[in-house]
């Protein structure tokens, strides 16, 4: 990263750590980290500009995450198509499932013997959760 830091009026040219440094009409280029030391000595800072290796690096880092995006969004796609072949798969098993449980639950409410009800809960209760793990697996 460069600095353009405009020199104070009567200054014709500038160094920096023993080097002299690019001077245009009336402005000096310089490593960005001189702007503190340039500034001390009354240079002013104009703008910053990035160097080819900035500008390079910059690029080569866009590329990286603009691949990494693709990467991420292609895997996100991936699981959702095989999220949507399992659930398609499983569909006819969980909606006899489900038919099973309101028999069942049927059941356990119509029947009049009361010595039947805890077993028949027990079975509501089973069904409910094998539905449940064939849903969530």
């Amino acid at each position: 990263m460069f600095a353009k830091l405009e020199m104070p009026e009567g200054m014709t040219g500038c160094s920096w750590r023993g080097q002299d440094l690019e001077t245009v009409d009336g402005c000096v280029f310089a490593p960005a980290e001189a702007v503190d030391d340039l500034s001390s000595h009354g240079l002013k800072l104009v703008e910053y500009q990035a160097s080819e290796e900035d500008l390079v690096a910059q690029a080569e880092k866009e590329k990286a995450d603009a691949e990494e995006a693709q990467r991420v969004r292609e895997e996100m796609e991936a699981a959702a198509a095989a999220k949507k072949l399992l659930d398609d798969a499983k569909a006819p098993a969980i909606a006899k499932a489900e038919a099973e449980v309101e028999e069942a639950k049927n059941k356990l409410y119509s029947d009049p013997n009361v010595d039947n009800y805890l077993e028949e809960s027990l079975i509501v209760t089973q069904k409910i959760a094998a539905l449940e793990a064939l849903k969530d697996g």
